[in-house]
């Protein structure tokens, strides 16, 4: 039977087993699944555009009613299509790491208004996260363990109902968004491993949700005690030896210079 002509279907979870091959295109008749997940195959192949509806809104076929879609640890390659961002007004959850997407992240991602977890982690992402990216209701932003660069926008600022942030093992440069934490609900960060430069974001200081923080491996600066305020960062991995304790010995040395006086 063609799963296309399940015209009724509104939820198909197909996840871990070991189906193989490319997504078939009759997925498209699918007009009414608000939830499809595939996570965990061996699906390989492109994520078509066809399986959107068109930039019009006139089309009659395309998963026009998605609400939430998994295709995370899978064997995909490609760009993303642009059409999940122009068309997909009703996605809450996009779940597409764990896969070989590669290319920029889609500027129209930041047409999903009703957005509010996105998974791009471990692939092969390249160049700068889109500005409009800060205009979402992201709770849950994962972009670990991809090729992006450039400096991360200060919109992410934006994101106030942001949960949990990750943007390890990446190629990022410059400063961290100072008011990444402004929405105060920041539990989970992650910036590891990457050339971010500059000091600690304002926003971190005095924190009491912030249960876990990782920035090792980086070129930041300055004192631990102070950028984090009164309150400890509770199970704290705030490790970037590289300059906060040569900053730390610098001023040291100074002060003893200054006793011999």
């Amino acid at each position: 039977m063609n799963i296309g002509t399940l015209s009724k279907l509104q939820f198909l979870d197909l996840s871990i087993n070991f189906f193989n091959g490319s997504l078939p295109l009759s997925l498209a008749n699918l007009t009414k699944v608000y939830e499809l997940d595939v996570s965990q195959n061996n699906i390989t192949g492109k994520l078509d555009s066809r399986l959107f509806p068109d930039e019009t809104g006139n089309s009659k076929t395309g998963l026009i009613s998605l609400k939430n879609f998994l295709l995370q640890t899978n064997g995909l390659v490609g760009r993303i299509p642009e059409e999940i961002g122009n068309i997909l007004k009703h996605l809450a959850l996009l779940a597409l790491d764990g896969n070989y997407f590669f290319g920029p992240i889609p500027s129209s991602l930041g047409n999903l208004s009703d957005l509010t977890i996105l998974r791009l982690a471990q692939n092969q992402l390249s160049g700068q996260i889109p500005i409009s990216i800060g205009t979402l209701k992201l709770t849950k932003l994962f972009l670990l363990k991809n090729k992006l660069s450039g400096s991360v926008p200060e919109e992410i600022g934006n994101l106030s109902s942001l949960v949990t942030l990750h943007l390890a093992e990446n190629n990022f440069t410059g400063h961290l968004p100072q008011q990444v934490c402004q929405g105060g609900k920041l539990t989970n960060f992650s910036a590891a491993f990457n050339n971010f430069t500059g000091p600690i974001p304002v926003s971190l200081k005095n924190y009491r949700t912030l249960c876990r923080v990782r920035l090792e491996h980086n070129q930041l600066t300055g004192y631990i005690d102070q950028d984090f305020g009164v309150y400890p960062v509770r199970k704290q991995s705030v490790t970037n030896t590289v300059k906060l304790e040569r900053e730390r010995e610098r001023e040291r040395k100074k002060e003893n210079q200054e006793l011999k006086l």
